[in-house]
């Protein structure tokens, strides 16, 4: 795939995954993000440092799918998430050991789904404005 580590992009990218559905939130965009399924795996599995050609592997082998299919599904996922600025590539040591792969996961190729529709809203948020001070900081008292 790509030499070095993805790793997610903070502090401008907060991600959770709740009841299976991961949901990403771009600070610096506005944009939100979704994945379900394998997706929300596969990022559970590049928070926790593993590499992808473990994560590829690890699929392979538990779906018993063409090591091709993988590879193109994978590599088009984590491509959309750098495009996206949701991860980078980072030099960093990878976890050790294969990603445990959920047993009520079927494969299906990872989709990322965006939404724009809160832009303005998430954008307009002060906090993206706060320094080491906090917010809110008052002017000083004269």
């Amino acid at each position: 795939m790509s030499s070095g580590q993805l790793v997610a992009n903070a502090p401008n990218v907060v991600a959770e995954v709740i009841d299976g559905e991961l949901v990403v939130m771009n600070l610096a965009s506005g944009s939100y993000y979704s994945s379900q399924g394998l997706g929300a795996a596969i990022w559970g599995w590049i928070e926790t440092g593993h590499a992808i050609d473990a994560i590829r592997d690890s699929l392979v082998e538990h779906f018993e799918a063409p090591a091709a299919d993988v590879e193109r599904d994978l590599s088009a996922f984590c491509g959309r998430l750098r495009e996206e600025g949701l991860v980078r590539v980072e030099e960093a040591p990878a976890a050790t050991g294969a990603p445990a792969v959920d047993a009520s996961l079927r494969y299906e190729a990872p989709t990322l789904m965006k939404y724009e529709d809160m832009q303005d809203l998430l954008l307009l948020d002060p906090i993206h404005d706060v320094d080491e001070t906090g917010w809110p900081t008052l002017p000083p008292a004269e």
